[in-house]
């Protein structure tokens, strides 16, 4: 099933406090709920000015449902098309050693050479 993330624009997000991202988020996974198991939220990010939030659904359309039912702001809705994943490496590699999947599942560590990332699609 696709995965979407959701930039939602929310002045002032960063400095919501722990209770009130709560209570959004208890809001949010009620109307999860109504709309059925096809609809998952994964995770959120909070940023500055802005939430970026992940979901598991069949279409953009369900997730402008939920936004819709919820009078959250849905500003952006982009499907994932791949993940990048970083490696356990030695400290003398590079830093960051991506893999990139197409099915959102990681790549054999063997597919990846010198730092090159593989994309299996």
């Amino acid at each position: 099933m696709p995965k979407y993330v959701i930039e939602r624009e929310i002045p002032g997000a960063g400095k919501l406090t722990t209770q009130q991202l709560r209570v959004i988020s208890q809001a949010s996974c009620g109307i999860v709920q109504t709309l059925g198991p096809q609809i998952q939220w994964v995770h959120s990010y909070v940023a500055e000015d802005k939430i970026y939030c992940v979901y598991i659904a069949p279409n953009a359309e369900i997730i402008l449902e939920h936004a819709r039912r919820g009078q959250f702001p849905a500003n952006r809705i982009t499907e994932v098309r791949s993940v990048a994943i970083r490696m356990n490496v030695p400290s003398i590699s590079p830093p960051m050693m991506p893999m990139v999947t197409g099915d959102g599942g990681a790549a054999p560590a063997s597919s990846v050479a010198a730092g090159r990332a593989v994309n299996r699609e």
